[in-house]
């Protein structure tokens, strides 16, 4: 399924790493936020290379999430996606 409908299904999965950090950040599980929307972030920049207008705000709004998560105290943190 994945081979037929890559773009679908890595859309799905952005989707929900992208919710899965914010219910992270609201736990105060910052560094596991990040992690997950630096890889949601990562798949939305692939599947903005085939089609910028629709994933592009996507993108974006990945790279605001994780300036939240940035901005929230946490002790050790490495910054950038």
């Amino acid at each position: 399924m994945a081979a037929a409908n890559r773009g679908g299904h890595l859309r799905d999965l952005a989707v929900s790493l992208r919710n899965l950090a914010l219910q992270l950040g609201h736990l105060e599980r910052h560094e596991e936020g990040l992690t997950a929307i630096r890889e949601a972030a990562d798949h939305y920049r692939q599947l903005a290379l085939g089609d910028a207008a629709k994933f592009e705000p996507h993108f974006q709004a990945s790279l605001e999430v994780a300036e939240w998560l940035e901005s929230l105290p946490s002790s050790g943190r490495q910054s950038g996606l």
